[in-house]
This record gives C-alpha cells, structure tokens and sequence, in this order.
C-alpha cells in the first residue's frame, strides 16, 4: 500500500476518534470542566523555601535588639522561619533552628511570662513586641471596665520601658470588692507587682495581648474535636468547659491533618503554633464559636429528596472532614436524576460519584456556588460500552484498510 493511502487510514482513524470525543463532550454541558478538572491540584504539598533573618541578642546589643528594626547580622534559616523571643527580660532574635531557638525545643521557650512571635518571610522578625492590655479602673469607667472593656480602652506597655533587663510584662486584672482594675504589670508599684505576679487571690497576670480583657478571673469556652463531633465545624451544639487559670485563653484552630478543635489553652505563643497550624485566641466568655478561619469555604450539603431544588437544605454549611485552603464545591447528577452537593474535601458517596463519572458533575469555585437548580446533565447517552464500541470498530476499519483482515 502507497504512502497516501497509508496516510489516508490514518487520518480516518483520527477523526473517527476525535468524533467519539466531541461526542461524548457534546451530552453534557460541564463535560469540558469535567475533562480539564484535575483533583491532585487541590491536594498541593507546600515547599518550604529558606528566609533570611535578623539575628540579635539585648544582653550584648542593649535596646538596639529590642527597639531598633534594623541590625548588622543575618542568618539563613532553612526551617523558613524566624523568631523574635523574650524571657526575663531578654531580647533575642534569630532563625527558628539555631542554638537558642532550636524547632524541636521551640515550644518549652514560651512558659509563662515568657513572649514569642515566629513568622515566615524575609527578615520579618524586626517588629517591636509590644505589650497591649486593657487599662480602666471600674472606679472611673463604672461597668464598662468591669463587665465588657471595649478596645479604646487599650494602652501599650513598651518592652524594656524601665530596664533592657526588666523581667515585668503583660497584663493584670486586679479585684478589690466591687472595684476591678486592669493596666500593664509595669506601671504597677513593686509591692504590688509582686502581689500580682504571685497570682494571688486579688490579682492575676497574664501575657496575651490584651488578656486582661476577662470579666472575670477565669473565663468558659467551648470545647470540641471534629475528630469527634463534626458540629465543631459550625461551632454549634458544643460542650461548655470552664478554664480554671487566669492565663487561660479560649482558642479555635486547625491542626496539621486540617481538622478543626476548640478549648481553653494556655497562651503560650509558639506552643499554640506547634498545635496548630492555624488557630485564633479570644479571651471573653464562650467567644470561640465562630466559623474558622473566616473565609472558609461554604457549599450546599445534601443528597437524595429535595436536593436538586434545595428545599432540603437553606443554606450553605462550613466544609467538614479536614480544612482545606483550595477546597470546591460540587453538584452531580446520576442518570436518574439524584442529586448530590458537597464539597470536594468530603469522604462522601455523592463526591466519590463526581470523581467516577465528571461528565454528570459541575465543580465550582466559591462559597454557595453549587446552588443551581437547573443543571442539565447527560442529556443524550455517552456511556463505556459505546466508546469502546466506537473504538473497536475504528481499529478494526484501520486493519482491514491495511490488509490484516
């Protein structure tokens, strides 16, 4: 057989199987979001790139460590991190890794009393740690101070105001009868310092900014595990727990396998970024029931009656089952006309279908997106046994064009 005629089967063979494509794109409407979804994308490992850092320490640099934003050394820390860290008083700034903030010990660096602030781009450690509490006295502001302080009466205590060395910071609540003070542990006279410091009866300190915002000496919060109750997404329904020390702060976060928690914890800095990796502190009663983080994606859950018009369901829900930053929302539609909405996160039955058959699923982007009510899939039957069908006659029309049939 000549040449042409070699090319001829060969272009035949082609376009017979571009027909069974277009064919098979041409029954549903999202059949071409279907082809071009790929899955791994939403599971993208992160890679960690090495930042530079400021390296300094107050015992040898004085209040150029603590106050200045600029200094003469820099380190390469390959863990993509870098610190700024205070105990007793002392400044030291540096790459997460080293000698004196090494990642395997990190978190037994923030005790109490002790400041911690880790960050991950270049020389993002040269920020000034502040201390921020509230300041009133309910003597002067009534209940305000006492019941509810709001923000305006937050004041900034300055690290090393009195001394490089001085091992004082943070915040106190003080409670004498019916009175209640709040202020920096620094502008308290040293009698009283030290009451405060003891954590007596009357007075208590704590090191979060503006942690003496409590209404009272301890505080509840909710407590949960969406390992365990997947209403700790939503924050709703949750169990109640008091949080015994003054210290306490109630937290909601994610931990590294994506899974929401709330509970009181001790605000330790870095020992809440070693639990989580990423969480946010709030320090008035049961003020950890919100949806985090803020953005998170929202898609119509349901399945089965009263899914394809949502009257099922009213609106979108939080994505459960391990948080994930680039999560979608779907809807899918079997031949029967069942539908399924979720997120592509899920472990669920309607998400395993989107991925077995993508030509009946619509994959979209953005909170309440999978809400359309008039999806049109497989409108005419593309189905395995016709492509192959379709495959085989082709290649069967190719042999016999060569003469091997």
């Amino acid at each position: 057989m000549d040449f042409i005629q070699k090319s001829l089967c060969t272009l035949v063979v082609i376009l017979c199987v571009a027909n069974m494509l277009v064919s098979c794109q041409q029954v549903s409407p999202n059949a071409i979001e279907g082809i071009f979804f790929k899955p791994w994308q939403l599971f993208r490992p992160a890679v960690i790139q090495p930042v530079k850092c400021f390296v300094c320490s107050s015992m040898d640099d004085g209040q150029t460590c603590v106050q200045t934003v600029s200094y003469n050394f820099l380190c390469e820390s390959p863990s993509g991190m870098c610190y700024t860290n205070i105990v007793d008083g002392k400044v030291t700034r540096g790459c997460v890794g080293d000698a004196t903030f090494p990642t395997e010990n990190s978190i037994r660096k923030c005790a109490d009393g002790v400041k911690c602030e880790v960050c991950n781009h270049n020389f993002c450690n040269q920020k000034v740690l502040l201390d921020t509490c509230i300041q009133c006295n309910s003597a002067d502001s009534g209940n305000a101070c006492k019941d509810n302080p709001s923000s305006n009466m937050q004041a900034v205590c300055t690290v090393g105001q009195n001394s490089v060395m001085d091992p004082s910071s943070g915040c106190y609540l003080g409670i004498t009868g019916s009175i209640y003070q709040r202020g920096c542990v620094q502008d308290l006279k040293s009698r009283d310092k030290n009451t405060c410091e003891s954590q007596s009866k009357d007075c208590k300190v704590c090191s979060a900014p503006n942690c003496n915002r409590k209404a009272d000496f301890s505080i509840n919060c909710f407590e949960c595990s969406e390992k365990t109750d997947a209403n700790c997404v939503e924050g709703e329904n949750l169990k109640q727990v008091p949080c015994n020390e003054f210290s306490d702060t109630c937290v909601v976060g994610i931990d590294g396998d994506g899974f929401t928690h709330r509970r009181c914890i001790r605000n330790h800095g870095l020992a809440l970024a070693m639990t989580f990796s990423k969480y946010q502190t709030c320090h008035t009663n049961l003020c950890n029931n919100q949806i985090f983080p803020e953005n998170r994606l929202k898609c119509y859950q349901c399945q089965g009656i009263g899914c394809e018009n949502l009257s099922t369901v009213s609106t979108p829900k939080a994505c459960p089952n391990s948080y994930n930053e680039v999560d979608r929302c779907f809807t899918y539609a079997d031949k029967d006309r069942t539908f399924y909405r979720g997120c592509m996160s899920d472990s669920t039955e309607g998400k395993a279908l989107c991925e077995q058959n993508m030509l009946n699923c619509k994959v979209c982007d953005g909170s309440g997106c999978n809400s359309d009510t008039k999806v049109e899939f497989n409108s005419v039957s593309c189905n395995r046994s016709y492509i192959t069908f379709t495959f085989i006659s082709t290649i069967f029309l190719f042999l016999r064009s060569i003469d091997l049939f």
